[in-house]
């Protein structure tokens, strides 16, 4: 339920970083399937969203946990 650790991605359709992580993304999504959600933000739609928890740059991956920020990578992380 909602205690699920969820990973949220803010992204933009022009940024290419962005489009290299979506295939990394669905991977560990089905690793990680009933333990982790992935959701996916267009900045672009929710720029409030990026205001609210300081998204600078693209990719932006937020690691929340009952509800909280808990982890952020900015930029593609290293495999």
């Amino acid at each position: 339920g909602s205690d699920m650790p969820l990973l949220v991605d803010f992204y933009a359709t022009w940024c290419g970083p962005c489009q290299m992580l979506s295939p990394i993304l669905s991977s560990v999504q089905s690793k990680m399937d009933g333990r982790l959600k992935v959701v996916k933000i267009d900045s672009e739609k929710y720029p409030s969203l990026s205001t609210k928890y300081g998204v600078q740059a693209l990719p932006t991956l937020l690691l929340f946990k009952n509800g909280q920020p808990v982890d952020r990578i900015e930029g593609l992380p290293n495999e």
